[in-house]
């Protein structure tokens, strides 16, 4: 099987498998099984081909964001780089066979995909309004048809993220009057969720990250960076891991219960008006629900070492690296060698969704990313 794996990484834009982590149901075609070896496989949408086929043409999208194993959404936005430029947002939805795309509302990109059940899906993006005005909007899909979904919330507010593990924990960061907060979806509006004694900066907005019920945000409070966290109920302080008199957290990831962060610290600043840092050091801590454990890096020569969504990080090496509940095990980068966005997992199963930037996928100089599925290794 290694040979298969083989070409599949060098011709992985024209290559089509597909995924059967379960049965396809009664009246719909099988999909051919994926490979027995561990690894990134290549499940294309087709919505960017067009575009991707000509000159100086551009797609990308997003992880996708699944349900189970027949039903999973993926967002983006196709176009030319070329002047005048156009950019169009596609939506693509999984059947379980292959992709096809979604009538939904015009739109200059798509930027986010929250699948929460087959009738409950949430779109972040930019509407094209009539005449061609941007809108920064949210979107959301009962089952039958698209509609805005903004109640409780003034026209023109910015969304900045949008995450979800279910109907009851959906969360969004906007900007308000040029002010960042975090709201929440409870069932028929946005409501504003701000963690007391913490706000945004010019410098910070507020960062979130979920984990079935749990919520953790990031901000500032008393000019530090400050971190809180939500279990459904109410907010709680959570002390952050620096020790020194100035520092930052860069990077944040929830995993079960707890709470892993990236950051830097130092004692002090120069003199000059560029106040760089004195002594400088970074940090890599755990969050157990009571105390800050520091940690080494998972690899000592990894360098940028960032965290990601649902117990991913990552590194400029380029290795992909996965929490397992006990220890950060390394996992195979997909063909192409970067993915912006971290692996989501298709509920019910090992298998997990994620789009990789694939630079000239034709003869053309058209630049793009594919979806891609990843399956993994029993241990």
């Amino acid at each position: 099987m290694a040979w298969m794996l083989r070409w599949v990484a060098g011709f992985v834009a024209i290559v089509f498998l597909v995924m059967a982590t379960a049965s396809a149901g009664p009246g719909r075609p099988v999909p051919p099984p994926l490979p027995s070896h561990p690894g990134w496989v290549a499940v294309a949408g087709g919505s960017c081909r067009p575009w991707l086929n000509g000159a100086d043409g551009y797609g990308g999208m997003g992880t996708p964001s699944a349900t189970g194993p027949h039903d999973a959404w993926a967002v983006g936005s196709c176009g030319t780089l070329t002047s005048p430029a156009y950019y169009r947002g596609i939506i693509e939805h999984w059947d379980g066979f292959r992709w096809a795309p979604a009538k939904a509302p015009d739109a200059f990109q798509y930027e986010s995909v929250v699948a929460l059940a087959p009738d409950d899906v949430w779109v972040l993006g930019t509407l094209r309004l009539p005449g061609g005005a941007p809108l920064s909007s949210l979107i959301h899909w009962d089952g039958q048809r698209w509609a805005i979904a903004t109640d409780g919330l003034p026209y023109g507010t910015l969304f900045l993220s949008l995450q979800g593990t279910s109907a009851r924990n959906l969360w969004a960061v906007v900007s308000i009057s040029d002010e960042s907060v975090p709201i929440r979806w409870d069932g028929a509006s946005w409501r504003k969720m701000p963690p007391p004694g913490m706000k945004s900066s010019e410098e910070l907005d507020y960062d979130l990250t979920l984990s079935g019920t749990d919520v953790w945000v990031k901000g500032e409070g008393a000019g530090r960076p400050a971190l809180a966290h939500h279990d459904g109920s109410g907010w709680s302080q959570v002390p952050t891991p620096i020790r020194k008199r100035f520092g930052s957290i860069g990077w944040q990831v929830a995993v079960g219960r707890e709470l892993w962060v990236i950051g830097s610290e130092h004692s002090a600043v120069t003199d000059d008006m560029e106040e760089d840092p004195i002594d400088e050091r970074d940090f890599f801590a755990r969050w157990d629900g009571r105390t800050w454990t520091r940690h080494p890096k998972p690899r000592p020569d990894c360098e940028d070492f960032s965290l990601e969504g649902g117990g991913w990080a990552t590194c400029t090496s380029p290795d992909l690296l996965f929490w397992n509940g006990s220890r950060w095990v390394e996992q195979p980068m997909p063909p192409g060698g970067y993915i912006p966005n971290p692996p989501r997992q298709v509920p019910g199963t090992r298998s997990y969704w994620a789009s990789t930037y694939l630079p000239d996928v034709s003869a053309s100089e058209s630049e793009g990313s594919d979806i891609m599925l990843f399956r993994m290794a029993a241990e």
